[in-house]
């Protein structure tokens, strides 16, 4: 659809709405209607049939205390009577974010992630997620948030905190506050809605079972303030988080990395080398750069290996 010589395929106008999204200041929250009205202003678009279809998809990304850039993708559903108009928003390796629900709740976006929600939720209120996402979600009796996870599963909440790890395809929630609902199909292909309350985490086996321990919710909820508790926790798990904050490959060429686990402090997501040292002083292990020319990884690829 074209108006005006305006059209949203147009990959000119996407980077225009892209750079002038990165050049406004930082705010506290997401301010979509703000956000366009600036955005508009720039590209000269008039009150026409265009503008009457996305003037409400547009989003400011804030970061606060945060570096780096979102990046924004605002889709129009053609072909429906009444086109829903959805916000997708993702973060990049290294960068996390916070935004605000057009019903008020917030979310808190871990690197790596996406989520993606209807802008006015008059139809609904729900969010798809992939990866990891702190909520506080605002409490309504006449409607319900669903988180729904890329795996099919599904979260009924009832106004509540939670973290969601859904990286993999077998997720982790833990309860922080408030009840939710977990949602999801057994071997058999039988729905079943498990019940989390406050001080639980569940997590999925390897045999597609759940299971229900109780928690402090400090290890789930670590990453929020940039840190990484070390609680038995597996090297293969520490280097995973590691490459999404500092967007690097890891090549573990060891013969027993299931032995190799930490437990009796936190990491600081500061400085990877200073945490690679301190990590293989204590295990025995060294790491390395690879400098290959020849590699088609378009990251940075260390080798952990042992001494």
């Amino acid at each position: 659809m074209a108006n005006n010589g305006n059209n949203i395929e147009n990959p000119k106008v996407i980077d225009r709405i892209i750079a002038d999204i990165d050049s406004l200041n930082v705010y506290e929250s997401i301010n979509t209607e703000k956000a366009f009205r600036r955005i508009k202003s720039k590209l000269g678009w008039g009150k026409s049939h265009f503008f009457n279809i996305i003037r409400n998809a547009a989003a400011i990304i804030s970061i606060p205390l945060m570096i780096g850039v979102f990046a924004l993708l605002v889709r129009h559903q053609s072909g429906l009577s009444t086109p829903e108009q959805m916000v997708e928003l993702s973060t990049s390796p290294g960068m996390t974010a916070r935004l605000t629900l057009p019903d008020s709740s917030t979310v808190i976006l871990d690197a790596c992630s996406s989520i993606r929600y209807p802008y006015s939720y008059a139809s609904g209120r729900y969010v798809e997620l992939k990866g990891e996402a702190y909520f506080e979600v605002k409490k309504n009796k006449k409607q319900k948030f669903v988180v729904s996870l890329a795996n099919g599963n599904e979260i009924n909440v009832y106004g509540t905190k939670f973290n969601v790890d859904a990286y993999d395809s077998e997720p982790g929630v833990s309860l922080v506050e408030g009840k939710i609902g977990y949602n999801y199909r057994d071997k058999t292909g039988v729905m079943h809605e498990q019940i989390l309350m406050p001080g639980q985490k569940l997590t999925h086996q390897d045999d597609g079972s759940i299971s229900v321990q109780p928690t402090d919710n400090e290890t789930e909820t670590a990453w929020i303030q940039h840190k990484i508790i070390l609680n038995s926790t597996s090297l293969t798990d520490i280097l995973k988080k590691l490459e999404r904050k500092y967007n690097v490959t890891f090549d573990i060429q060891l013969d027993n990395v299931d032995t190799h686990s930490f437990s009796g402090g936190a990491i600081t997501v500061s400085s990877l080398e200073s945490i690679l040292n301190a990590l293989c002083i204590s295990s025995s292990l060294k790491w390395s750069y690879i400098n290959d020319e020849n590699t088609s990884d378009d990251k940075p690829v260390i080798v952990i290996t042992d001494l």
